[in-house]
């Protein structure tokens, strides 16, 4: 069904109707396509408004700006983008911000807010106050980078299966929105930290986003050591935390410890993203170690010298007495069950 609203009434027409009356706006007044939306502005060609045969659709209009496919694969004709649903406007910036990324690098800075703020003798309000300031502040910051990445990399996102439906590429969002969004996100996130934490977590958060969008993005076309950059910059939220608590970042091990594990980490973890989707990341033109590795075999072999600095460190991190023994033993069995698994490929694939 169509539905066409207008400032005196709404009317429903047949889906066989609906290519005719585009195709009649298209003539009248000029069509602009965004994949399933369709944006339409028409003109008032009689003074009484009273409904007309359909014959000529465009009689009885004022205004019709919005047309897109419901749920019900309906054709809505509406007042302007303001009439799209808020739940999917809000779920489009979500992507846009990686929403699951940004929660990961917010959640990544708590530790060493709370490991160093003296959670058992502070004050709790207090520590849940520059706790939520830490973990707002870092999110919107990470959002901000986010959406830089995915502005910089709009035309590639277009070629990828994976990415190929994000707002970006897919017009649902525009490049001049997305980037209203990271300078908002950016500053709201930046004067967060600054007001529970000084200007020492601020810095951190523009040299994260300065290493991840000056440095890693145009990198990842360019060379496969990208990953290294990668990992670095998305370990450095983790001493936002700490800077917040008023540890100081090099005159500490404990910051840096935790920074190690878990750039460790990221190295399996895109090793391994990569090589599920390397002829995705093969058609975008992106390097990547893991591409031409058809087996899995190179992937794994790649990712055991990680998995071993994943085990040593907490021990050697125990030995030194920034962590207790069972931070390391936990460490361990952890580590163990992903060195199982590369062991698996690198015994059992051929």
């Amino acid at each position: 069904m169509l539905l066409i609203s207008s400032s005196s009434s709404s009317r429903r027409f047949p889906v066989s109707v609906t290519s005719k009356i585009i195709n009649s706006a298209k003539v009248f007044a000029g069509v602009e396509m965004r994949n399933s939306i369709c944006i339409i502005t028409t003109r008032t060609s009689t003074s009484t408004g009273a409904p007309t045969d359909i014959k000529s659709p465009l009689v009885n209009l004022k205004v019709a700006r919005l047309v897109s496919l419901d749920a019900r694969n309906e054709v809505v004709v509406g007042g302007g983008r303001s009439k799209m649903k808020l739940r999917a406007v809000a779920r489009d910036y979500w992507k846009l911000s990686k929403g699951g990324l940004s929660v990961y690098a917010a959640l990544s800075a708590l530790p060493g807010y709370l490991v160093s703020c003296g959670l058992l003798t502070g004050a709790i309000g207090s520590v849940v106050l520059n706790s939520t300031g830490v973990f707002m502040g870092t999110l919107l910051c990470a959002a901000s980078s986010q959406a830089v990445n995915q502005i910089m990399e709009k035309e590639r996102d277009g070629n990828m299966t994976r990415t190929k439906s994000r707002p970006l590429p897919t017009g649902r969002i525009t490049t001049f929105e997305a980037g209203v969004f990271a300078a908002l996100t950016c500053g709201v996130g930046n004067g967060i930290l600054y007001s529970v934490g000084g200007a020492v977590p601020v810095i951190v958060a523009l040299s994260t986003a300065a290493l991840y969008t000056m440095v890693y993005t145009p990198m990842k076309t360019k060379s496969p050591y990208n990953t290294h950059i990668g990992s670095i910059a998305g370990s450095l939220p983790v001493l936002i935390g700490f800077s917040v608590a008023g540890v100081p970042l090099f005159a500490d091990f404990a910051p840096w410890m935790l920074f190690m594990l878990q750039t460790l980490w990221q190295f399996p973890h895109f090793y391994a993203l990569a090589w599920l989707y390397r002829s995705d990341y093969s058609a975008a033109g992106y390097k990547m170690f893991p591409l031409d590795d058809d087996t899995g075999r190179k992937t794994a072999a790649m990712c055991w010298p990680y998995m071993v600095g994943l085990a040593v460190l907490p021990v050697v991190a125990s030995g030194l007495g920034v962590t207790s023994w069972m931070f390391a033993f936990s460490a361990m069995v952890v580590t163990a069950e992903g060195g199982d698994v590369v062991l698996e490929y690198l015994c059992c694939c051929v």
